[in-house]
């Protein structure tokens, strides 16, 4: 029975440094699915927020132009815990850019750096789409965006 690694196939990328504290809402850096030329199926793109408050939360936005932008519904999600990793994946992705956006509204705080994994694959994309929003930390709790 062979055995399939973790991370074989995906391709980990790194987006954005990390940003010191502030007020202001924050656009993090796109993720391009189609950029290199290889078909994704699957990504995750993941950070860790500093602060805590019902004020301070991250959402999911596609784009097909990486230009204009829209929120991927039900993916808002309040930072419920000091330095919380909020990851949003994405399964067979109908927009070719996805970038979470931070607001920081209820306290300053600084993000921290941003990551992604892309999953490649050989078969052609399917139709069906959907996103799986994952909040890791104590008591995370999910809002709407």
């Amino acid at each position: 029975m062979a055995t399939e690694l973790i991370l074989e196939g995906n391709q980990i990328i790194p987006l954005a440094a990390a940003t010191t504290g502030a007020t202001s809402e924050l656009l993090g850096a796109s993720l391009d699915l189609a950029g290199d030329g290889q078909p994704v199926d699957q990504a995750v793109i993941f950070t860790e927020v500093a602060v805590a408050n019902a004020g301070n939360n991250v959402r999911l936005q596609g784009s097909n132009d990486n230009t204009n932008w829209s929120d991927i519904a039900g993916s808002r999600r309040v930072v419920t815990a000091a330095n919380q990793t909020i990851a949003h994946e994405i399964v067979n992705p109908r927009f070719r850019y996805f970038r979470q956006a931070f607001v920081r509204a209820g306290a300053s705080t600084a993000v921290g750096e941003q990551k992604a994994i892309k999953r490649c694959k050989s078969a052609p994309v399917s139709q069906r789409a959907a996103v799986i929003t994952v909040t890791m930390g104590p008591d995370a709790e999910a809002g709407t965006a």
